[in-house]
């Protein structure tokens, strides 16, 4: 039955893993787009240099499939959240600006050390109600082969 479960899991780990890697190509999270940028930028979005999409990794512990990233800021894209402005960032947002003379790095120039710049959530990871039909399928035919494989081994073992 372990053989079963890893099979499982397994074929559940490549099976995300591709829905995920999907939620780049689709900007958003199944059916849920991700929020635009308020500045033009190049490349996609989430994708200007595609770290991101390929610092996505899952392994298996135990009887659950782990999804994760080693990018620093993955987490703040995945679930949102705010970033307070240190005065390296500032030292930043002004090279930028001096470099390219976008109104959006002079803006966060601008800001005040220690105020905060709001990144809004742009899930590329979790949970999604649409994977349940995954799931299901993928335990349906993993224990019906099983099942298969059960009967064809009693068959042989029992032939008169």
């Amino acid at each position: 039955m372990n053989q079963i479960m890893s099979k499982i899991l397994n074929d559940i780990k490549v099976d995300l893993t591709d829905e995920f890697d999907r939620n780049f190509t689709r900007k958003g999270f199944f059916n849920k787009a991700w929020q635009p940028r308020k500045f033009p930028a190049k490349g996609s979005l989430l994708m200007q240099t595609g770290a991101l999409r390929k610092s996505v990794r899952s392994r298996i512990s135990g009887d659950t499939v782990i999804f994760s990233s080693d990018t620093p800021y993955a987490a703040i894209h995945n679930y949102g959240g705010k970033v307070q402005v240190t005065a390296k960032m500032k030292k930043f947002f002004w090279a930028m600006y001096l470099k390219t003379k976008a109104d959006h790095w002079k803006g966060l120039a601008l800001k005040k050390e220690g105020s905060f710049i709001t990144i809004p959530q742009r899930q590329f990871i979790g949970w999604h109600s649409s994977l349940q039909k995954n799931v299901d399928q993928i335990v349906s035919r993993r224990v019906s082969q099983y099942v298969d494989d059960l009967a064809k081994q009693f068959n042989k073992n029992h032939k008169s």
